[in-house]
């Protein structure tokens, strides 16, 4: 898949290069959007990601980025009826959210523009935080069996921080509009927080506390918006 996206973006720039052409005036702020490919699973997926650059001037810029990453997954179990089949009214349920925000601030040095394409490359500093949920209703945290008489949850936050050296390139396909590729190398940490577990089975809820249940570090290629489309104002 990754093999895929890059003989299409390098296709793409090859079919316009005839109308290139260089940023106009001073334009200091560009705003873009990108595709972000992670390279810890090799899968792809269109992040709400978004970044805020300003040139300070022709050589250096800084530069602002968000990223939203929300995910939900509900299964399902049914209870059976005198027969041994499934009954559509007996349903339980077991779902799974997680919802996390990443911001980075950084800044770039821009090598000197050759005509169409403006190189460059800096420096990233990230935070990750975010919560993760799990719900079951008429069924236990296992999603063993239907049983009414039986509900819960169990909740957590975490958050992180991580760093990224990146090069990149920008290639002007319009007026101030430009099209990117960018790759880079960093490090990240991440761990959970203290969080809680409740669980209901008929009258009778137990709630506790849990603790801290895993921290993880990471060192080689990074998230990043590998393929951005970008806007210079």
């Amino acid at each position: 898949m990754r093999k895929k996206i890059l003989l299409i973006v390098i296709f793409a720039i090859i079919s316009i290069a005839t109308f290139a052409q260089r940023p106009v005036g001073t334009n200091p702020f560009s705003i873009e959007g990108g595709l972000t490919i992670n390279a810890m699973t090799g899968q792809t997926f269109a992040a709400p990601d978004l970044r805020l650059r300003y040139f300070i001037n022709d050589v250096i810029s800084v530069r602002l980025g968000v990223m939203i990453n929300s995910t939900k997954t509900t299964d399902y179990i049914y209870g059976v009826n005198d027969q041994g089949f499934p009954v559509e009214s007996k349903q339980g349920s077991f779902e799974q959210k997680d919802f996390g925000t990443q911001f980075s601030l950084g800044g770039a040095y821009h090598f000197a523009q050759k005509e169409k394409l403006s190189p460059y490359a800096g420096l990233d500093i990230a935070f990750l935080s975010g919560s993760y949920n799990e719900t079951w209703k008429n069924t236990d945290q296992n999603l063993t069996a239907f049983d009414e008489n039986t509900s819960g949850h169990y909740k957590y936050k975490y958050s992180g921080f991580g760093f990224m050296i990146f090069t990149g390139v920008d290639y002007y396909f319009a007026e101030n509009i430009y099209l990117g590729l960018e790759i880079g190398i960093g490090m990240s940490n991440d761990k959970d927080k203290s969080g809680e577990w409740s669980q209901t089975v008929g009258q009778t809820t137990t709630t506790v506390t849990t603790f801290q249940t895993y921290a993880d570090s990471y060192f080689g290629n990074m998230f990043s918006q590998m393929i951005r489309l970008g806007w210079r104002f």
